[in-house]
């Protein structure tokens, strides 16, 4: 995915009501603040099924690297 920098900082993450799951081998991704259209916007918790051969979830986040904010997405570790 492209690269997001940016200057403000993202506020704190929303508490989250994790529902149960809808099946057998489904994992919880949390919601995090994603950037779109020049602002900071929540994205939503869900569950999600693994692909093949990984099961591990890396969450996305916000890195502060001097005076700016970069975004690290998610991605599905083994």
């Amino acid at each position: 995915g492209t690269q997001v920098t940016v200057v403000m900082a993202p506020p704190p993450p929303r508490r989250e009501v994790v529902y149960a799951p809808p099946g057998a081998g489904y994992v919880w991704i949390n919601g995090y603040w994603g950037w779109r259209g020049g602002r900071h916007v929540w994205v939503t918790g869900h569950y999600e099924r693994p692909p093949r051969g990984r099961h591990a979830w890396v969450e996305p986040r916000w890195e502060h690297r001097g005076g700016s904010y970069i975004f690290i997405e998610g991605r599905w570790g083994k």
